[in-house]
């Protein structure tokens, strides 16, 4: 019998401040969007043109990172995805994807952030070098604006 794998890696900006919540019990969970985008060139028009997706990440106790969960901060996520149901006040089931962060690493804040921002931890440097490298595994697409003449 095969093994299924539930898996997500995102590399993208918090775009919403951090709601945290509590739950009966009391444990602390924190509820944010990530905009991660990609940019291609159009076949037709010869334009370039960027799309931006927004994920919806969910981060069980997080005391110990809440200081730098701010809009705009680059965070590398990886988790699994999870989908919910619920009835509305209508009585019309509504369904959402979320992902369940199980690790998140900090790789830098918003340009200009300059020092109103606090500090990402130290290790943020390791998922930055990591995201470099996964880009120079990538094929290079050359554009007009590429091309010196």
């Amino acid at each position: 019998m095969a093994r299924s794998i539930n898996r997500v890696i995102l590399l993208g900006y918090i775009g919403s401040e951090p709601e945290i919540k509590h739950t009966a019990s009391g444990t602390p969970v924190a509820q944010f969007s990530i905009a991660t985008n990609r940019r291609w060139k159009d076949r037709n028009t010869g334009l370039l043109r960027e799309e931006t997706d927004w994920h919806r990440v969910v981060l069980w106790q997080p005391e110990n990172v809440k200081p730098f969960l701010r809009k705009g901060a680059l965070v590398a996520v990886e988790g699994r995805l999870q989908t919910r149901s619920w009835d509305d006040k209508n009585g019309i089931t509504r369904y959402i994807t979320e992902i369940i962060a199980e690790s998140l690493s900090f790789c830098g804040g918003p340009a200009g952030s300059g020092d109103k921002q606090a500090k990402p931890p130290a290790g943020a440097a390791a998922v930055e070098a990591e995201g470099a490298q996964a880009n120079e595994n990538k094929p290079f697409e050359a554009t007009d604006d590429d091309v010196p003449f």
